[in-house]
């Protein structure tokens, strides 16, 4: 009876109860998820600032709002205050605009939503409303192809087009300072837009702007609620000063059901929630028998899932041609989805009577298996029956960054291709100094195939199955040359392959595709080093820049990625710097650069003294451009 007695006041207590939450530049920002450009600066919360041109940033709250009500399924309203600062840095081109928005819980994180899309579409979605769950409030300040003027108030509703637009004009050219209050009614199924001056306390009488519309009907039943802005070619300050959110309950004539059914459904809440918890309790045991279980099939100490040879089967249709994602040297890749996990999955079937592929197994487990970093591949585990290997990794929805820097109908934009640098340089940190196993780990095969997109654009290193443990399962008489073509550094093809790979060959690669992200060039379609070296003995090095990004970069950061690349790609290993020097360079942090020679240095041996040019060390490789031996897939690829 008291369980029942304490399980009633509590479903009471949830009943019709709303939310409330207020930041100022005063009681922080706490409880704020900040996404890309965004960040606090003094108590102000800054979605772009006058650098971040082709930017986006969010800021959400970090908690679900519903509404519907659970219980009672009314239907919620809100009112929220904000302090909105727009201010540009050219008044003959601004852009793009700040919104705030609800949308389904969690945000779906979008492939290139800046500029004009407000950081909430995307070019294959914008005019969509079948593909959007979003509801906004639009400060924008660049008209595109679908805005009616520059400057102006729009309610968005699952696609760009607003459906009502109102002009607002700047007191101050370039300057919107004001204070904003969105409010919707579930009574009368409108969303009503004011504003006031900032030192307003008051929401104002007079609304600016009106739309009829049912929540419930274009959002899902609980949403994320925040703010986004997004910058395309020129750059804007994008802030908010202030936010007040808060939900109620709408009446109860807008209730499905009576209030005299309201005890009832007390009652059926308690029944439930007790069923529940006995349901709960019986699975939480259940999953810690079965991890247990799990522990006990894996052979080996530290790593990942042994799985079943059926689950695969299960997970992959029985490896359904639909579902195959490629074929690399080893053998095809297939998505999956883990039913027990709820995990989209990649899983590689490695070709049998492949002595190598078995090699490249064993490797792949035994390394990137006891690996744990948010820039590296996760690998879920392994299978070895049936005459089968097959390795289990995490799928990755926006595949290698190969496929999307020379996609022709998607451009990957500036800010990004600059964070996923930074990413792989944190990934290789990792590697080379920092992994909890203190362990030197060399990759041996860095390139664009092996570097591998999440749903947001985050960089993952993967593919290791050429890697090694400095100093412990490498001998320094490899004969077999490693790596790809146009990545691999020179050093590696001298005297007969007496040379062993290292972290500086592993730099070597590193600078190649930093300057590939860089310029947009193949390195096997031309000598991307001496070409990018050339442009920089003419002092022309933005010359060499991607011709597709149309200038739309930081000049600074362009022009940085390009000099750390042409560091690290030096013919001498002994010249190269290490990670840690690498990312302190890409960040801007404090340290000691280096003056390149004018004309790209000749690579020669350390051992015999001979002399090569790119020609020459191009010859040890196959016929087709790849790697002796390798293959060139790409897990959870396109």
């Amino acid at each position: 009876m008291p369980l029942l007695y304490l399980l009633i006041n509590v479903s009471l207590a949830n009943t019709n109860t709303g939310i409330h939450f207020s930041y100022n530049s005063t009681s922080g920002w706490e409880k704020i998820n900040k996404e890309g450009a965004a960040y606090i600066n003094g108590g102000i919360l800054e979605l772009s600032n006058a650098s971040s041109a082709s930017y986006c940033g969010w800021a959400t709250y970090n908690k679900p709002i519903p509404l519907v009500d659970n219980i009672t399924g009314m239907p919620a309203s809100f009112l929220t205050q904000f302090t909105v600062y727009i201010k540009a840095t050219n008044t003959t081109i601004r852009g793009d605009g700040l919104t705030f928005f609800l949308s389904s819980y969690p945000r779906i994180e979008l492939v290139n939503p800046c500029g004009g899309y407000l950081g909430l579409f995307t070019a294959d979605n914008k005019m969509d409303s079948s593909q959007n769950q979003v509801v906004a409030v639009e400060f924008d300040t660049h008209r595109n192809d679908w805005d009616p003027t520059t400057n102006h108030v729009g309610i968005d509703v699952n696609n760009i087009y607003s459906v009502v637009v109102r002009n607002l004009d700047d007191t101050i050219p370039g300057v919107i300072y004001r204070k904003a209050w969105v409010n919707y009614s579930a009574d009368d199924q409108t969303l009503r837009v004011s504003l006031s001056d900032v030192q307003s306390s008051q929401e104002p009488s007079n609304t600016f702007l009106s739309y009829k519309v049912n929540l419930t009907q274009v959002l899902p039943k609980t949403v994320v609620v925040g703010f986004s802005a997004s910058t395309g070619y020129a750059a804007e300050i994008h802030q908010i000063h202030s936010w007040e959110f808060s939900t109620t309950f709408g009446s109860r004539k807008n209730a499905p059901l009576k209030a005299k059914s309201i005890p009832l459904i007390v009652l059926v809440f308690v029944l439930c929630a007790i069923g529940v918890t006995l349901l709960l309790g019986g699975f939480g045991w259940f999953l810690v028998w079965r991890k247990k279980s799990l522990k006990k099939r894996g052979d080996k100490r530290d790593l990942p899932t042994k799985y079943r040879h059926k689950e695969l089967v299960v997970a992959t249709s029985n490896f359904a041609p639909k579902n195959k994602l490629g074929e690399g040297g080893f053998g095809p890749v297939y998505k999956g989805y883990m039913r027990n996990s709820c995990d989209e999955v990649a899983v590689k079937l490695l070709k049998q009577g492949s002595n190598q592929g078995s090699k490249e197994f064993n490797t792949e487990v035994e390394t990137l298996g006891k690996q744990r970093h948010p820039n590296l591949v996760e690998l879920f585990g392994w299978c070895d029956e049936k005459g089968e290997l097959l390795l289990v990794y995490k799928y990755m929805p926006n595949g290698s960054l190969n496929s999307l820097l020379y996609d022709k109908h998607r451009l990957l934009l500036w800010p990004k291709r600059y964070e996923i640098a930074i990413n792989l340089a944190d990934a290789l940190c990792y590697l080379h100094t920092e992994n909890e196993h203190k362990k030197i780990i060399v990759h041996r095969d860095i390139k664009p195939d092996n570097v591998l997109l999440d749903s947001s654009l985050n960089a993952k290193l993967g593919d290791f199955g050429l890697a090694r443990q400095v100093g412990y399962s490498l001998s320094a008489n490899t004969t077999n040359a490693v790596g790809t073509r146009g990545y691999a550094a020179p050093e590696l093809f001298q005297e007969e392959g007496r040379i062993k790979p290292s972290t500086q060959s592993d730099i070597y690669s590193f600078g190649v595709v930093l300057l590939e992200i860089a310029c947009g060039r193949r390195p096997v379609d031309q000598n991307l080093v001496q070409f990018v070296w050339e442009h920089y003995g003419r002092n022309k090095l933005l010359e060499a820049a991607d011709e597709r990004l149309r200038g739309e970069y930081n000049v600074k950061e362009i022009e940085r990625m390009m000099f750390v690349g042409l560091w690290c790609s030096h013919p001498g290993a002994s010249e190269r710097p290490t990670i840690g020097l690498v990312r302190s360079a890409l960040l801007f942090e404090d340290c000691d650069l280096p003056v390149h020679p004018r004309s790209k240095p000749i690579y020669r041996s350390s051992l015999s003294g001979q002399s090569f040019d790119g020609s020459a060390i191009a010859k040890l490789f196959n016929s087709n451009g790849t790697s002796m031996g390798r293959s060139q897939e790409a897990i959870g690829g396109a």
